[in-house]
């Protein structure tokens, strides 16, 4: 098993903001990710840009080492 990261680019810096995580098999497998209807507003927390998100802005990628 794999991990891999799920969440947003922000609009601002590009940066990758990381909702949450989940285990896969294999890398090309993703789970399927529901916002509400309305989208979230998310705050990146490397440039400060607060930003209304949808369920079409969403990623994922495996996950990163600290």
């Amino acid at each position: 098993m794999i991990q891999k990261e799920w969440g947003v680019i922000c609009a601002d810096c590009k940066s990758f903001i990381v909702m949450n995580a989940y285990p896969v098999e294999r890398p090309e497998l993703t789970v399927d990710v529901r916002f509400s209807e309305a989208g979230e507003t998310i705050r990146c927390p490397k440039c400060g840009l607060v930003c209304a998100y949808s369920e079409r802005d969403v990623n994922h990628r495996l996950a990163v080492s600290a």
